[in-house]
């Protein structure tokens, strides 16, 4: 994957969902989303919207949202005090139409079937 990775690691989006060094279990690539979300107070409705089905293929994930959502996005959805300032915004999320899985136990790649 690291190979891989750095070919499109410059693409708008790009992730890579490491597996680690396990000799089973999948990692995952992704980049150019069809949709991105970074507005703290928008992630609540923006995630349920940008959940659903995409292409199917044989690895555990091969479509759909990946990002994360930050300390600092709490306070809009809990009374919690708002978290301190960051330079990366307090959600990113973003809607994939596909992945690649890298199968750690075969060593091959699987793309999503559309």
């Amino acid at each position: 994957p690291d190979a891989v990775f750095a070919r499109i690691a410059d693409r708008p989006g790009s992730v890579w969902l490491d597996g680690g060094a396990r000799a089973e279990g999948w990692s995952y690539l992704a980049w150019s989303p069809t949709d991105v979300v970074t507005e703290a107070a928008a992630w609540p409705e923006a995630g349920r919207r940008l959940t659903g089905r995409g292409a199917r293929g044989e690895a555990p994930f091969s479509a759909g949202m990946l990002g994360y959502i930050g300390y600092e996005a709490a306070s809009t959805v809990e009374a919690v005090p708002p978290g301190r300032p960051t330079v990366e915004p307090p959600v990113w999320l973003g809607r994939y139409d596909g992945a690649l899985a890298w199968e750690h136990a075969t060593g091959r790649w699987v793309l999503p079937v559309h």
